[in-house]
Parts: structure tokens; C-alpha cells; sequence
């Protein structure tokens, strides 16, 4: 399982998720929306996180 983690403005966010190609041998299980952190010392920063979760494709032998 691969997660991966990406930031930045609520925008840009929303128009990379809806961009993003899908990658070959991967499936994507999880996409959690973009949403601020809980870390009070970003409280001022104007970006947002977003997490997305691929499982590698089994390939069964014939």
C-alpha cells in the first residue's frame, strides 16, 4: 500500500484531484477530501492537506 500526502491552497487541490491521471499497476483505495490540519502552529497558512491511498494491482498467473 502506498499513501501519499499532498498540500496546498483548497483550489489547487481540488483541480489537481480532479487532473490526476491513474497510474498503471495501481489502484486508488482512498481519497480523503482537503481539509486544514490540526497542528495549531499552521493555524494562519491558507493550505490544506489531502491523503490518498493506491494498492498495487495483482496480476494472476495463468
Amino acid at each position: 500500500m502506498i499513501r501519499v500526502r499532498i498540500e496546498g491552497t483548497e483550489e489547487e487541490m481540488i483541480e489537481f484531484m480532479e487532473k490526476m491521471p491513474d497510474i498503471p499497476g495501481f489502484e486508488k483505495t482512498h481519497m480523503r477530501e482537503p481539509k486544514k490540519g490540526n497542528n495549531p502552529k499552521y493555524d494562519s497558512s491558507k493550505n490544506v492537506l489531502a491523503y490518498l491511498s493506491y494498492k498495487k494491482i495483482e496480476v494472476a498467473n495463468k
